[in-house]
């Protein structure tokens, strides 16, 4: 039988919770189906989602291809699934990621 991608997702996850830090975001959380279990995780602190559609989780909206509308260095943790494929621009995103 065949496992969804978010049965995958979510394992990497748990098996990586102890990297899983301080205050995290989620950048192209989408309806940010992770954001209770990460928030859940010893030693997180807060969880931010960053999403170009606005949905219930979503706390900036934010297009990935530009410069993120965040302070540099104000998260400790970034997690990014299944986003930088999508995007027109990844080398703009991935340096946004390490800036914020």
């Amino acid at each position: 039988m065949k496992k969804e991608p978010w049965f995958y997702n979510r394992a990497f996850l748990i098996d990586n919770a102890k990297f899983i830090k301080g205050d995290v975001v989620d950048v192209g959380c989408g309806r940010a189906k992770y954001k209770d279990m990460i928030l859940g995780f010893e030693g997180v602190k807060s969880y931010t989602g960053i999403d170009f559609y606005q949905t219930e989780n979503v706390d900036i909206i934010a297009d990935l291809n530009q410069k993120i509308p965040i302070d540099s260095n104000k998260f400790d943790t970034a997690i990014c699934i299944s986003v930088i494929e999508h995007l027109l621009e990844p080398q703009i995103a991935l340096s946004e990621i390490h800036r914020i």
